[in-house]
């Protein structure tokens, strides 16, 4: 299923945080998840995204 947005609705500025969070957003919710239950997750990724996904996972678990 392919999703069409047409390119007026595109953000024009995109920060690094926010470009991780969108590209990244099931998964970071399946880890979250994982965590806040005491479970153990491995990630594997590029180590120029880390710092994104840490600092994406530590607010989401503040939520928690």
């Amino acid at each position: 299923m392919d999703i069409v947005i047409p390119e007026h609705e595109l953000p024009t500025d995109l920060t690094a945080e926010a470009a991780v969070e969108a590209a990244y957003a099931s998964e970071l919710a399946e880890v979250t998840s994982r965590l806040a239950r005491g479970l153990p997750s491995l990630i594997e990724c590029d180590k120029e995204i880390v710092p994104f996904i840490y600092v994406s996972l530590r607010s989401r678990l503040k939520d928690v």
